[in-house]
């Protein structure tokens, strides 16, 4: 390239920078555009990231081998930019991908993290109950019981209040607690 295409070609840049580019000209300088995303496709970019391959990247979604490529390509064009180099043999994560991945990852683990626990939670595998009884029954027979719940449902938190019975029915009836223990 000759020293006069070199810096022709700099200027240009240089206005084109100045000036912005075509496509920033085209957005207002406040775009309240949401971008269309799903969820779906941040996984299969997370797992084709993680496992370096879209078949694996299925596999590990259960999803058909041409669906990550597919969530992948619907994400590209959601943002504007791609996130994947991809060859015949291999793929590798752009600027935009790894920056994209950078943000998405510590979210989309806490979201599977907060969908184990609910899980856990609705299946009485964690969580917290609340139990009300009157004091004679407390004394006498609640901590041999809770011993023998906690053996079965570690995670789960038991939490006693003792009370007339009258009102342990009533805070029961009110979802004040979940079990409540009286005598006739």
């Amino acid at each position: 390239m000759e020293m006069a295409d070199l810096a022709a070609t700099l200027n240009a840049m240089l206005e084109r920078l100045q000036n912005g580019s075509e496509r920033e000209r085209a957005l207002p300088d406040y775009c309240p555009m949401r971008i269309n995303y799903d969820l779906h496709d941040l996984r299969a970019l997370h797992e084709l990231a993680r496992l370096g391959s879209f078949n694996r990247a299925a596999d590990a979604l259960s999803i058909t081998p041409s669906a990550p490529s597919r969530r992948v390509a619907k994400l590209e064009a959601a943002l504007g930019g791609r996130s994947v180099e991809r060859t015949t043999r291999s793929m590798t994560l752009t600027p935009l991908g790894e920056l994209l991945l950078e943000r998405v990852r510590p979210l989309l683990e806490s979201l599977e993290e907060s969908l184990q626990e609910a899980f856990r939670i609705a299946w009485g595998l964690a969580g917290k109950v609340t139990v009300g009884c009157m004091a004679s029954v407390a004394h006498s027979l609640f901590s041999a019981a809770v011993v023998e719940f906690h053996r079965n449902a570690p995670d789960v938190q038991v939490c006693l209040r003792d009370d007339a019975g009258s009102r342990v029915r009533s805070m029961v009836l009110g979802r004040e607690m979940e079990f409540g223990a009286t005598t006739l």
